[in-house]
C-alpha cells in the first residue's frame, strides 16, 4: 500500500462559499461565548460535562466500547472504571478533561499525540501506552445481527511513523495558510 498523502490545501479552493461564510459566523459565535462563559459560569460547566459525557459515548462506541449511559456519567465523575472497556472510557475521559481545561495551551505534534495516547490508554492497555503501534489493525463496525465488517484499514504498523509526521507537518502548514479557517482543520487531525 503507498504511503498515505496529507495535504489540506483543498480546503481553501473547494469549500462551498456558503460553508466558508458560516465558519467565519461560528468564529464570530465563539468569541462571544467566551465572553458569555464569564457570565454563566455554572451553565456552561453543565454543558461541558453534558459534552464530555456524549463525546465520551459517541466515541467509544465507534470503537465498539460501550456501557450504560448511568456507568459513562459515573466513569466522568470520578467512579472507578470495573472492565477493561469502563478503564479505555475513564482514559478518553481523562484526555477530553485535559482538552477542555488546557485546550489553548495544547499544540499540534507527535509529542502531545503520544501524550493523549499515553492518557487515553494507560489504564486498559499500560503496556502501549503513549507508544506508536506494532502491529497491525482493523477498526470493526458491529451490526445489529451480531456480525462485522471492517469499517476501515488504518495504516499499517510500518507506515506509522512517517503517516504521523506527515499528519502533523500538512496540519501545521494548513494551519498557517490564512485561506483556511481554523475551523476546517479539526477534521484534519481527528
Amino acid at each position: 500500500m503507498p504511503m498515505r498523502r496529507f495535504d489540506y490545501s483543498f480546503l481553501k479552493y473547494n469549500i462551498p462559499t456558503d460553508i466558508a461564510s458560516l465558519a467565519t459566523i461560528i468564529a464570530d459565535l465563539r468569541s462571544k461565548g467566551d465572553f458569555r462563559k464569564l457570565q454563566y459560569i455554572d451553565s456552561y460547566e453543565k454543558l461541558r460535562q453534558k459534552a464530555i459525557i456524549e463525546s465520551v459515548k459517541g466515541s467509544n462506541a465507534i470503537e465498539g466500547i460501550v456501557t450504560t449511559d448511568s456507568r459513562i456519567k459515573d466513569i466522568v465523575s470520578g467512579s472507578k472504571p470495573q472492565t477493561h472497556d469502563e478503564k479505555e472510557i475513564a482514559g478518553y475521559k481523562n484526555a477530553l478533561n485535559l482538552i477542555h481545561s488546557d485546550y489553548k495551551r495544547i499544540d499540534v505534534s507527535l509529542d502531545t499525540i503520544n501524550s493523549f495516547h499515553r492518557m487515553i490508554e494507560e489504564i486498559a492497555n499500560p503496556s502501549e501506552a503513549g507508544h506508536l503501534k506494532t502491529r497491525d489493525n482493523y477498526i470493526m463496525e458491529f451490526l445489529s445481527d451480531g456480525s462485522r465488517r471492517i469499517r476501515f484499514k488504518p495504516v499499517s504498523a510500518d507506515e506509522t511513523p512517517k503517516a504521523m509526521e506527515q499528519l502533523v507537518l500538512a496540519y501545521l502548514d494548513a494551519r498557517q495558510d490564512a485561506g483556511i479557517p481554523d475551523l476546517f482543520l479539526i477534521p484534519c487531525v481527528k
